[in-house]
């Protein structure tokens, strides 16, 4: 190591006679210069023991326990320490380390009530400044706590996917600390998360398998006490839309400057529309078309890009085209694949620097269960509507319409649609259609003349 560098390090204290740890403790910030591979070997009797006591039965037999800390003196580093649950107590050893600067002692927390963690789920975090002169116990209440509701649906089958969670700090600035870097989660299922309060910020996120699926965020969140909300995660069909933005908010996903186009959207986005992914993990392909009046003037090798175009008005279609390498990624058997057109005009404006183009995303309220299924019967009852992004705000919808087809595509049925108070309804009959996998052709044309269409390969399957 360089000089002035400082080792991140855990230190095991002690062993039974099967060489199993019987407790740990590690220096918030080191005070000697020591080789990468060298351990340093400490006394974790004369550290402060951490404890933890919440509302529910303890957990320490039956998951890991993750512990995080930071601290900042010229810069700022960050660790964490996975205690197995062979080890029956955790110690802190970082009296008189605070020289200069300012000191953040933060233990962190990442408790669940099973294996899978799939009944409860404890978030707590605990920045303290300053050095540590006692031992410490923290004793969080439910009531004091925020709660979130989680339910998770699984893309096609039953399976166990993988929940990451950080924490920035102050709930701004680029910092951002792991708390758990994919812990297993069973679904489909619902599970109630408990989070500490104040002004850090939560980002939660997932992954459907690892390592080639796409990782999928929620926005930062920091709770109040007593607070309580819902989520869901993957419910169908995935699409693409405009990515959000640390807020929740639309961002700009398709634009015109001059003569040139840029667009890039969110490859996938969930039914909630508050999880998404740009995707460009090793299971997504995807590729950009661009016609001007009819004739293809551009492409692109990836599914995103950006295209020179003439000055005077014209008629576009932007066509994007997704797909999932179902090998790569054995849990997602839904959404497989994705076609979008976007029908638009467009002209240079000389004194206009950045132009949002005139894209609709597509949204669908269709009442899956939790694998992404519905049922076969008649009268299911699908909303239709769209979202824009930061650069267009959708006029109302002056058509839209609904198929779905069976045989992939050859033969289409078209569902009766109703407009009722400004909203779109699709009516489906999947009577006899048991087992059956479904595509779906959804279009859409709002009052400023803006159109989309989409296909999505096995949107959900007839149960």
């Amino acid at each position: 190591m360089r000089p002035g560098d400082y080792a991140l390090s855990s230190f095991v204290t002690s062993y039974d006679a099967n060489k199993k740890a019987e407790s740990v403790s590690y220096l918030a910030k080191p005070q000697v210069r020591i080789a990468r591979d060298t351990t340093v070997v400490l006394d974790a009797r004369e550290a402060h023991r951490l404890s933890l006591d919440t509302d529910r039965p303890s957990t320490v037999d039956s998951t890991t326990l993750s512990y995080a800390r930071t601290w900042d003196d010229t810069w700022q580093l960050t660790g964490s320490l996975v205690v197995p649950k062979t080890v029956p107590g955790v110690y802190a050893e970082i009296d008189g380390r605070a020289t200069k600067g300012t000191f953040e002692f933060r233990p962190t927390w990442r408790a669940s009530g099973s294996e899978d963690g799939s009944s409860y789920v404890y978030n707590l975090s605990y920045p303290t400044q300053g050095p540590l002169f006692s031992d410490q116990v923290y004793r969080p209440r439910d009531s004091r706590l925020a709660q979130v509701t989680e339910k998770w649906n699984a893309l096609g089958k039953e399976a166990d996917y993988l929940d990451a969670l950080f924490i920035r700090p102050g709930g701004g600035g680029n910092d951002m600390l792991t708390v758990s870097s994919f812990s297993p989660i069973h679904v489909p299922g619902t599970r109630t998360a408990y989070y500490t309060t104040g002004d850090d910020s939560w980002y939660h996120g997932a992954m459907t398998s690892f390592p080639f699926a796409a990782f999928m965020g929620d926005q930062d969140r920091a709770y109040r006490a007593g607070e309580h909300r819902s989520e869901e995660w993957y419910g169908g069909p995935l699409r693409p839309a405009a990515p959000r933005d640390a807020d929740g908010k639309l961002m700009l996903s398709a634009e015109r400057q001059g003569d040139l186009m840029g667009f890039q959207n969110a490859l996938w986005v969930d039914n909630s529309g508050d999880h998404w992914t740009y995707g460009g993990s090793f299971g997504d392909l995807g590729n950009l078309t661009l016609k001007r009046n009819g004739e293809q003037i551009g492409g692109s090798y990836d599914p995103f890009g950006v295209f020179q175009v003439p000055d005077e008005d014209s008629a576009y279609e932007l066509t994007q085209r997704l797909e999932k390498i179902l090998s790569a990624d054995k849990n997602w058997l839904r959404s497989t694949a994705v076609t979008t057109t976007w029908s638009f005009c467009s002209h240079r404006e000389p004194d206009v620097y950045s132009r949002g183009l005139p894209i609709l995303a597509p949204v669908y309220d269709l009442p899956v269960d939790g694998v992404n299924t519905l049922p076969a019967q008649s009268g299911i009852r699908v909303g239709l509507s769209v979202e824009g992004h930061a650069g267009y705000t959708p006029g109302a919808i002056t058509a839209a319409s609904l198929s779905y087809s069976y045989d992939g595509g050859t033969t289409w049925t078209e569902a009766p649609t109703q407009k009722r108070d400004g909203k779109w309804t699709a009516v489906l009959d999947h009577t006899g259609a048991t087992g059956k996998q479904v595509m779906t052709k959804a279009t859409f044309t709002d009052a400023k003349g803006s159109a989309v269409t989409q296909t999505i390969t096995r949107a959900y399957d007839v149960r």
